[in-house]
């Protein structure tokens, strides 16, 4: 068996032996290349935002990275952590705004369900560019302190957030209406029987 190289300006530098080429674009490329045809070349430079891709704005070598790397989960205490640290279960908006980075593009809608102290609105605003954020929270006093956080970083733009049930909130919305979601739904309720015994 012959082996074949197909050499690329993005990322991926080498498909070795066609059969095993590992995408159908890549066989594609590489059966066309081995019959004399030119490799194409791409209408964008490395480093640059490829055209195709319809997820998100980054360019290849931004996707590989956060595809194959573990995310720091760690921030530096920033936008109104003191406030939000009230919420135990709080979303770093730097973490948000990576996730949202990656799976939405400029213009796309971001909903919250359980949003809290608005962990995933900040992360949306603070997203280069900003995308649109709706949030849905069921406790006052969380709204109140992403509000509270909002008066002390007017640069940042509010999201939209509801004060309701999400399950009620939601029949009110247009279908389809979101490009991304980010539910991380409550886990902290206080029970008043334990799992394991069934006794109080």
């Amino acid at each position: 068996m012959t082996q074949k190289s197909f050499s690329c300006k993005k990322p991926v530098r080498d498909c070795l032996i066609c059969e095993l080429a590992p995408c159908p674009l890549l066989k594609e490329v590489l059966d066309k290349y081995s019959q004399g045809e030119a490799a194409p070349v791409p209408e964008y430079k490395a480093g640059d935002e490829d055209p195709r891709n319809r997820l998100n704005h980054l360019s290849g070598e931004e996707w590989l990275y956060f595809t194959k790397t573990v995310m720091t989960t760690s921030y530096p205490s920033a936008y109104g952590h003191y406030l939000r640290k009230q919420h135990g279960a709080n979303k770093p908006p730097q973490l948000m705004k990576e996730l949202i980075e990656f799976f939405t593009k400029k213009g796309d809608r971001v909903l919250d369900p359980f949003a809290g102290v608005g962990g995933t609105l900040l992360g949306a605003s603070i997203c280069d560019p900003p995308r649109k954020s709706v949030g849905i929270e069921i406790n006052p006093k969380w709204i109140e302190i992403y509000r509270r956080v909002l008066e002390e970083y007017p640069e940042i733009a509010a999201g939209e957030m509801h004060l309701g049930d999400c399950r009620q909130v939601m029949q009110t919305m247009e279908d389809n209406s979101f490009d991304f979601i980010a539910a991380d739904p409550p886990y902290n309720l206080q029970l008043k029987r334990t799992m394991c015994t069934g006794k109080d």
